[in-house]
This record gives C-alpha cells, structure tokens and sequence, in this order.
C-alpha cells in the first residue's frame, strides 16, 4: 500500500513536472510537429551543409591554387589529419605541438603520471576574447591560486605573441599564450582500455570511467588519445566524447576517411545511442521523454540547468527513459538521448529527481540540499559557488557515497616550482555511473542512407554490461550459477515470484511459460511493470509461446553465459526483436 500511495504521488508531481516544460506542438498539414522536432531539423540540415563545404575545402586544399594564395602546405600527419598548428616561423613554416618525455606508474587503481616540464601554447579561446590574461588565469585553470599567477606574469614567464605579458595584457583573437610550467596532472583510473573492434580506418573501444577523452585543463597524458598513442605509436581522433567520468562506447578515427564517416553520421543524427545509468531511488516503469532545453550555466565547474529555449545559450534537447530494473534502493535505467548536449542525461535525470546515485555534481546532498534540484529549483549561484570548493577545501560527495576522503589540497607545496599539491584521489570519485552501452545507425533509414560514396555499411555496436549495473541482480546470479539444473527465476522489486528448475537436458516444458502459467493461477492476470527474468539458457527465451504478450512488463533478461558473445539470438525475428533488446549478459567470470 505504501508503494502504491508513493508510486501515485510520484506520477502527480511527474506530470506537472513534465507539463511545465514540454513543448506544444505545432501542426503541418496532417502531420503534427514538435518544436523539438523542428529544431532538430534545422540541426541536421546545418550539419549536412557544413559536410558539404567540408568537403569542397579539402579538394582545394594543398591544391596549386591554395599554395599560390597562402604560401604554406596544410600541415598534416602521416595519416592525413590536418595538425594542430600551434606557431609560424618567419618563413611561414608551421609547428606543431611538440610533447616532453614523461614518466607512468601504477599504483593500485590509479595511473600517475609523474611531474615535468610543459611549455602550454594556445590561441586565445572565443570566451577569452578581451578579457586580461590574469583574469583568464584565474577563472579557468582553478588548479593554482591567484599568487602563482601573478608571480608568473610579473617574472616574465607567460608571453603573448612572443611578447611579455604583464598584469594589464588583454588577450584578442588569434593571440597565441605561451607559459612554460612544471605541470602536475592528477590521477586518472588505470582500467585497461578494451578494444571492441579495429580496421584501417576505425578503433572502437570501450573507455574507463575516470579519463578524459583528450587533452584538456590540468591532464595531457593522462587522456585516453594520448595512452593511445604511447601504446599504439600513432595518434587517433576521437569521433564522438564522452565526459571524464563517463564510460563506454567510444569511435576513434585512424584516418580522415575514418573520422568523416562516423563523425558525419553522428552529427546528421543518423545514430541511435543508448546508454546505462543507475540513478537513485526507485524510477517508474514507465517511458519518460524529457524535452528539455538546456545551457551551461558555469563552464569553470561543467554546471549545466534546464532552462526555457528563450534564455541566452539555450539549446534544445531530448532524452527518452526506460527503466530496466530496481534493487530496493537504485534503479538501472536505459537512456536514449536524441541529442548530444554537455551533461545531458545527467542534468534531465536530476530534473526528474532521479540523479545518478554517485554523480558528483548533480547528487551531492551538501550543494543541492534534500531535494537535489528536482524540478529545477535551486539557487544555482550558490551551487556554483560551493562547486567551486570541490577538490580545493572539500571533498567529493554524492547522493551514494556521502564519506569519501578524496581530492583535495595540502598544506605541502611543490619544491619545484611552488605549487600546492593535491591528496591523491579515490577511485569511487572518479567513477559515474553512467555507460555508453550501444550505438547503431537508425533502423528505417531510407535507402540512400543505408550505404554511402564509400559504400559504408551499416552498423551496430555494444559493450558489455558495466559492474556496477549488475550489483542488484548479484544475488540472484549467484542462483543461478550454483543451480546445476537450468534454472530461471521471476523478479519484481528485488523479490522473487516464482522459480524453476529443469534438467538440462529437457526443455519440453517451457520454464518462463510455467512460471507465467502459476502466476495466472494463483490469481495474477498478468505480470506486474518492471519484473526481470533470471535464466541459465537463452533457449526458454527463443521457444516461450507466452513471453511476446508479457514483454512490456519486463525490464530486463539476465542470461548466465560462459563468456561475453555479441549476440545470444542472432538473426532474431522481428518477434524477438523486441525481447533480445533487452538482454543482460553476465559472464562466469562475474561474481
């Protein structure tokens, strides 16, 4: 009865949460037409447009014509990809950004990379533009105090154009800063990255939580492009990014050919993502669409908000929910965003009031208060503001772990070069329960889409199931795996309904039918919303006569196997289509 009331309550305050901020539709012809939809369009028309002059620019390039009028080659490496060109000699001979050797170890979870010396040069950012280069300083490398960046700019050691700076120096467009540093990038997880599948053109992997994907802020070698490089001895070209903490399906390009296929196909939204999140409390059953705008409200500490599409910076954005599956205190929820918005899963799962359990920007009890910014109801200057203690006086918290001792600044100081120094962090911090489980390109694509000028198929790819979104089905794994007989069990919100055993040898009756069959029996006409299968055999799974009719009901299918295989019903029916979709690997090896 108490699920019930709250269950009821839930989906009141859901509705007018959701009617508040859905956007009307607007009607053409018969057809009737978001404004979501409308946008999107116009996005993907954009897109379309930048691929084509993209690539008459690259027929022109290193033409006679373009050598006449420039005097200089497009700097390029062995592969093709045009270099980041960070200088031009007098002669008009261009740079590229040359690396310092540098020192790795491991120890336990986490890959340091010792301290060195780093010259950082970069073009002034479109944000940075007429602002004074201390104050650019301050803002946006939050990892130094003030006083080291005024005793660099008054001692000569930060220049512009290779000219002195001074504390008065205003950065314009196309200025390039240089300052030499003894640079101390912070720990990052040392997870093997796995290899998912490689050609010529393409690598996909799947990333570990708790690395960025490039260079950026305080890390360069502790970035998933350059442990690349440093293992493969050539440099790949993230396609799509991630953030730091977020883990999962990752395409990073070989070559330009690589780079335009999959980078193009994500940009005109010709691919279908899917990701994990385990979120905290118990999600409803039902399909929730979020469209909600959003925009960045502080770029120094990633805070994003939802927002009306009127604001400054707001961009129309999509996310459909599906829960999987409930343990008693979190649920595991599929999420498919239509768009690709910094945060956005993140910010409309918040919004809902079911942030990711351990997220430590949008979970922290001690920044959000009780409520975690469900609706959008927070002062976000004073989010910001104590955002910005994080990993300076304060830790990391979360909704989860509200204890962690991670990150955060010493008393002791470099000998080197003066700089506070950082304890060093947990590895719960550095993890988010967020997956990028699965991207394919868009089933119904028309013909013309299906293959392109280079004849690229289409294509779908998964990883496994991460650890952590298997911790509420251990229990029942455990079942399964000291069944000596095929055994398959019905669960609904951490509970089991009903049980079956079958020799190994016999699958005349069908478990999963029986189950359903007692169910009836005893006076349920049908199965409660979110239940889960537990089974040792996909074969109950193909052969069961009642499963099609039930399949709304359930969340998930949990499959003991005795390892990973990229698919357990290959070539499924359209009639199973539905049904394999929903299926959980777990391999022996996971305990």
């Amino acid at each position: 009865m108490f699920i019930l009331t709250r269950n009821l309550r839930f989906k009141q305050n859901l509705r007018g949460i959701l009617s508040r901020i859905k956007m009307q539709p607007t009607k053409r012809g018969i057809t009737e037409v978001s404004n979501f939809d409308k946008l999107l369009q116009e996005e993907v028309k954009q897109a379309k447009k930048i691929q084509t002059e993209k690539l008459k620019r690259r027929k022109l390039e290193d033409t006679n014509e373009l050598i006449k009028r420039k005097g200089v080659r497009t700097l390029r490496d062995e592969k093709g990809f045009k270099l980041r060109v960070i200088e031009s000699n007098k002669n008009g001979k261009k740079k590229k950004q040359e690396d310092p050797e540098y020192e790795v170890s491991i120890e336990g979870d986490l890959r340091i990379v010792k301290p060195y010396y780093f010259t950082y040069k970069t073009f002034c950012k479109q944000r940075w533009r007429e602002r004074k280069l201390f104050d650019i300083f301050v803002t946006e490398f939050r990892d130094r105090k003030e006083s080291y960046y005024k005793k660099c700019i008054e001692e000569g050691f930060v220049y512009i154009n290779d000219q002195v700076a001074n504390m008065d120096t205003i950065v314009h467009d196309g200025n390039l800063i240089t300052h030499k540093i003894h640079r101390h990038e912070p720990p990052v997880m040392a997870t093997p990255i796995k290899v998912i599948r490689e050609d010529d053109d393409i690598l996909v992997i799947d990333k570990p939580s708790g690395v960025p994907v490039h260079p950026t802020g305080r890390n360069r070698f502790n970035s998933i492009t350059k442990i690349l490089e440093r293992q493969l001895g050539y440099t790949v070209h993230p396609c799509n990014r991630l953030d730091k903490l977020t883990s999962g399906l990752m395409f990073l390009a070989k070559t330009p050919k690589g780079a335009d296929v999959i980078g193009d196909q994500l940009k005109a939204r010709e691919v279908s993502k899917e990701y994990i999140a385990r979120v905290a409390g118990e999600f409803p059953c039902e399909k929730i669409i979020v469209e909600n705008p959003l925009r960045t409200y502080d770029p120094r500490v990633a805070l994003n908000k939802v927002c009306d599409i009127s604001e400054d910076g707001a961009k129309h954005s999509k996310t459909v929910f599906q829960r999987i599956s409930f343990d008693g205190q979190t649920s595991i929820v599929k999420c498919k965003p239509l768009t690709g918005r910094q945060h956005q899963i993140r910010v409309h799962l918040q919004y809902l009031g079911f942030p990711i359990a351990n997220d430590p920007i949008y979970s922290n009890v001690s920044i959000w208060g009780p409520t975690l910014g469900k609706g959008g109801k927070a002062n976000f200057n004073e989010v910001s503001e104590r955002l910005h203690e994080i990993g300076k006086t304060k830790s990391v918290q979360s909704w989860f772990y509200r204890d962690i001792k991670g990150e955060m600044l010493l008393e002791d100081k470099c000998p080197e070069c003066d700089t506070e120094l950082c304890s060093k962090p947990d590895p719960a911090e550095l993890i988010l329960w967020l997956h990028a489980f699965k991207y394919a390109t868009k089933p119904g694509l028309d013909s013309a889409a299906d293959t392109d000028e280079n004849n690229t198929k289409i294509w779908s790819y998964q990883t496994q199931y991460p650890e952590w979104a298997l911790r509420g089905h251990r229990k029942f794994i455990k079942q399964l795996q000291t069944s000596a007989d095929n055994c398959t069990l019905l669960v609904h919100n951490d509970e089991i309904l009903s049980r079956s055993l079958t020799k190994s040898d016999s699958l005349e009756a069908n478990p999963i039918d029986n189950m359903i069959k007692d169910l009836n029996k005893a006076g349920n006409e049908t199965l409660p919303e979110g239940c889960t299968i537990y089974t040792t055999s996909v074969d109950p799974i193909i052969l069961s006569k009642t499963l099609q009719n039930y399949q709304s009901k359930i969340g998930a299918i949990v499959v003991k196997t005795e390892k990973y295989q990229e698919t357990l019903i290959p070539d499924c029916s359209e009639k199973l289509l539905g049904i394999s979709n929903k299926i959980i690997q777990v391999p022996d090896l996971v305990h």
